[in-house]
């Protein structure tokens, strides 16, 4: 299962230097640039795509925030409604499926990685459209409203046929994976020499020179994952050697408290780990 990590992490270099993120932002745009705050609503649809194609959010932001960025600058857009709207998609990668981070809990805890991501694909989903629909309406109720002229059809159609096989990626990938085609790993392989594909021969994006550039990223941030589920393995066989769990809970259940209590204060103490 650990396999699948390096390989879905060589994915998201692929498509990252070989500008399908590029593609899929401007395939997005021409589709609802029109609505009111319509490239904040194109920016959270780009990632959401790209997130289901390689599970990476530093992929995703960097991907996606690097054209993002400009374009909505270039239309007066509020700061902080750039950066944020670029930083809460980038928050989409570790949940839609394939995601890096599923798969390393499912390496480390020895749950099913399919089943974690099927736990995370409707949630994803709700997620991206709760932030799109967050972005229209703070849009109009802003004074700096942008409005942008509504794309034809015959650019919404070019748009599509030039991101189609960068958007066929997720469905090769995930597609495989719920129809029992592939497991995980074998997904991420097929995923990698498809992303290959398109980006050499169909795109013609991909050189000698970025393919290298590809295998030195792709290696760096493995190995930088690697140290960190080695520690993480470690740490947990020592915690179970000691037995840890099971004197917490025991503790927790003698506490003269609800179990709602209980779960509040664990989540308050998520909560303040999490910042």
């Amino acid at each position: 299962m650990v396999v699948a990590l390096p390989l879905f992490i060589m994915l998201s270099s692929i498509l990252n230097i070989g500008e399908i993120g590029a593609r899929l932002f401007e395939a997005a745009s021409t589709w609802v640039r029109h609505l009111p705050g319509g490239l904040g609503v194109a920016t959270i649809a780009a990632c959401a795509v790209f997130a289901a194609i390689t599970g990476s959010s530093t992929a995703t932001v960097a991907t996606i925030g690097l054209i993002a960025i400009p374009e909505m600058f270039k239309r007066n857009y509020d700061r902080s409604l750039v950066y944020g709207t670029v930083a809460i998609g980038g928050v989409l990668g570790p949940l839609i499926p394939p995601s890096v981070f599923m798969i390393l809990i499912g390496a480390i805890t020895g749950d099913s990685v399919g089943k974690l991501f099927m736990a995370g694909m409707l949630p994803g989903i709700l997620l991206a459209i709760i932030f799109a629909a967050y972005i229209v309406v703070h849009s109009v109720r802003s004074k700096t409203l942008v409005k942008i002229e509504r794309a034809s059809w015959k650019e919404r159609r070019e748009s599509a046929r030039k991101v189609f096989f960068g958007f066929l990626a997720p469905v090769v990938v995930l597609g495989g994976i719920y129809s029992g085609i592939f497991t995980p790993t074998e997904a991420a392989g097929v995923g990698v020499v498809y992303s290959l594909v398109i980006c050499a021969v169909i795109y013609r994006t991909l050189s000698f020179k970025r393919l290298l550039h590809i295998i030195f990223e792709g290696a760096k941030l493995n190995a930088a994952i690697a140290f960190i589920v080695t520690g993480a393995l470690v740490f947990s066989q020592v915690v179970t050697m000691l037995q840890i769990p099971e004197k917490l809970c025991a503790y927790l259940a003698a506490l003269p408290v609800s179990p709602m209590v209980i779960l509040f204060l664990v989540l308050a103490f998520i909560l303040v780990l999490g910042h």
